[in-house]
């Protein structure tokens, strides 16, 4: 797990949240509109990771009516809040306080949580 959350982090926040951030505020809106550019980048990088279970959950739908209700509640799943969160933290404290959160919830999420699942 300490592999996946540095890797995650180089690629997800260094690369992904900053070149995003990049293009979208100083290539197509020319210096103009920054903090607003992060939170766009910031919400597509956090999406990365619950992807294919939220992708899987739509697939499930059987009225239209229920894709936006399915969308909703990805919006306020842990693993999609954890990532808008590193993102900020990124932001706020720099690269290294991403890194020390993402090992933190996964020690709780995987690891902690997961075993209790399992032993129960």
């Amino acid at each position: 797990y300490a592999f996946g959350a540095v890797f995650l982090e180089i690629l997800l926040r260094l690369f992904g949240v900053t070149v995003i951030t990049w293009l979208i505020a100083e290539v197509l809106l020319m210096g103009h509109w920054r903090n607003a550019s992060f939170w766009i980048a910031n919400v597509m990088t956090s999406i990365y990771e619950p992807l294919p279970q939220v992708w899987e959950d739509l697939q499930r739908v059987e009225q239209p009516v229920q894709v936006p209700v399915t969308v909703v509640n990805w919006a306020f799943h842990p693993l999609f809040l954890s990532n808008l969160l590193t993102g900020y933290l990124y932001r706020r404290f720099g690269f290294l306080s991403a890194v020390l959160f993402r090992m933190s919830f996964y020690a709780v999420w995987h690891v902690a949580y997961g075993n209790f699942l399992i032993y129960t």
